[in-house]
């Protein structure tokens, strides 16, 4: 239920909010089983919206929450606008000096509001505190706005860091 995780959200301590056009966005790093829920939810709807499109780790992820982002070696954060979940990104090690973002989703109703990128700040911002030296990450090489945002926050293009089951990805890095 959407309008409860957006009260349980208000009700905790220290969040990440930042200014996206008219909305406030609030950033949390997810803490009980029913934000877990949502950012399943948000994750189906990510995947039905790009079917096709995931390799079988999108399968695996949806089944494990929160598995592979599972703190101290990831993360899973979910952004709220106007009290409403709205947006999923997460990040887990790739090795001592790079952790990759993950699962950065906006859903359509609330895109073109900078929620994406400050998704995208806000996990960097945890992986430099953690002592990670770049922010990786993989998109398929036809998401030209993923490119696009990911080239206006400083990333460049790197040499794959892992094994790839799509064709033409394309592989980022953000120095920290």
């Amino acid at each position: 239920n959407e309008s409860a995780e957006g009260a349980e959200s208000a009700e905790r301590s220290a969040p990440s909010a930042l200014a996206a056009l008219s909305a406030l966005v609030m950033i949390y790093e997810l803490s009980t089983p029913s934000e877990v829920e949502t950012f399943r939810t948000l994750l189906r709807q990510y995947a039905a919206e790009y079917s096709g499109r995931f390799s079988e780790r999108m399968t695996q992820d949806l089944a494990n929450l929160p598995g592979r982002y599972i703190a101290p070696t990831g993360g899973l954060y979910l952004a709220y606008a106007d009290d409403v979940a709205v947006a999923t990104a997460a990040w887990t090690r790739v090795n001592d000096a790079q952790a990759e973002i993950k699962r950065v989703y906006v859903q359509p109703q609330a895109r073109g509001r900078g929620i994406a990128q400050a998704l995208s700040r806000h996990v960097a911002g945890v992986l430099r505190e953690r002592g990670y030296r770049q922010m990786v990450l993989s998109t398929w090489g036809d998401n030209a706005g993923a490119i696009a945002l990911y080239r206006k926050l400083g990333f460049i293009d790197i040499v794959p860091f892992k094994a790839s089951t799509y064709p033409d990805m394309a592989f980022m890095g953000l120095n920290l």
